[in-house]
């Protein structure tokens, strides 16, 4: 999924709960990949939340962004207090950006939820 980050475009994949949701909404776990940053870790990500979180939570794997040549060797996740040269946005404001947005994205769901058991209970 994508987010936009000021001019910028961040890139995050999203994982929706596995279980019953509570009319509440989901718990939700943001998860900074290691290695290089990218959907290769993707299936680590995806154990983590089948065998060690409640059913009732989501999970948002954001994707770590290659601003310069050769700076992922040394910063894969650039930070407000570890800048890169040229970076268009910071880890903070990619992890700020993909909370919003699942956040409106669950907010959406909820909403259709309570809409069919609504009509259901008819």
């Amino acid at each position: 999924m994508d987010v936009e980050i000021g001019e910028h475009v961040g890139q995050y994949l999203n994982l929706p709960a596995l279980g019953d949701v509570p009319e509440s909404g989901a718990g939700l776990l943001v998860v900074l990949p290691g290695g290089g940053g990218g959907v290769d870790f993707h299936p680590f990500v995806r154990n983590i939340q089948a065998q060690g979180l409640p059913g009732d939570f989501a999970v948002a794997q954001p994707i770590a962004r290659e601003w310069r040549p050769g700076q992922m060797n040394r910063i894969v996740w650039p930070t407000e207090m570890s800048k890169v040269e040229s970076m268009g946005y910071s880890t903070e404001q990619l992890v700020e950006a993909v909370i919003a947005d699942v956040s409106e994205v669950k907010a959406a769901q909820q909403k259709l939820a309570q809409a069919k058991r609504k009509s259901a209970k008819k």
